[in-house]
C-alpha cells in the first residue's frame, strides 16, 4: 500500500499520501496489539534491512531516522497503544470508528513531533499535518467499515437458526 503514493504540493517533499496508514489501522484493529504490534514491528525491520516497502519504495535505516520517520514509528505505537486504550472485542461501528480516530491521532502526532526536530511548529502544522487530514479522515472512515464488515461477518461466529424454534 506504500507503493503507490499521491504527492501534496502543499506537504514537505517526502511525505506522500499513502495507504500504509489504512493498512495499519486495519492490523492494529483487527489483529491486536500484540499481533498487530508484531506485524508492523517486523513491517519495520524489513524496511529497515532494505526491502522497498516505505513510500515510494523507500528502505533504509534513514527511512526511520529521517524528518517523516516518526509516522512510521507511530504505526508501531498506534497497534499497541490503542488496543491497550480500547478493548476491540465488540463489533459496534461506533466503537470501532473511536477505535480508528484514536489510532489516526497517534500517527500524526508521533509523526509531528518527529518533523518538529526538523521544523517549527507552524511548518509541521502547515506542510506535515493538514494537508493528510482530508486523506487521513477517508481513510478514518474506509478502515471503520472494512473493520466493521470483518468482525461482523468474518471474526464474529454467527447464530445457528433452530429450525424448531
Amino acid at each position: 500500500m506504500a507503493r503507490y503514493t499521491l504527492p501534496l504540493p502543499q506537504s514537505f517533499d517526502e511525505i506522500p499520501v499513502t495507504g500504509q496508514s489504512l493498512a495499519v489501522l486495519l492490523i492494529a484493529y483487527l489483529l491486536g496489539w500484540k499481533d498487530g504490534g508484531i506485524a508492523i514491528f517486523i513491517y519495520l525491520v524489513v524496511g529497515t534491512l532494505g526491502l522497498p516497502v516505505f513510500a515510494d519504495g523507500a528502505s533504509g535505516l534513514e527511512a526511520i531516522t529521517g524528518s517523516s520517520g516518526g509516522f512510521l514509528i507511530g504505526f508501531l505505537i498506534c497497534a499497541i497503544v490503542t488496543n491497550l486504550l480500547i478493548d476491540n472485542s465488540v463489533a459496534d461501528i461506533k466503537e470501532i470508528f473511536q477505535f480508528m480516530i484514536v489510532a489516526t491521532i497517534i500517527i500524526l502526532v508521533v509523526g509531528g513531533l518527529r518533523l518538529r526536530m526538523f521544523n517549527t511548529w507552524e511548518d509541521v502544522w502547515t506542510y506535515g499535518i493538514e494537508p493528510f487530514l482530508p486523506g487521513a479522515m477517508i481513510k478514518l472512515f474506509v478502515a471503520t467499515c472494512v473493520a466493521y464488515g470483518i468482525r461482523s461477518y468474518i471474526l464474529v461466529p454467527k447464530k445457528k437458526i433452530d429450525p424448531t424454534d
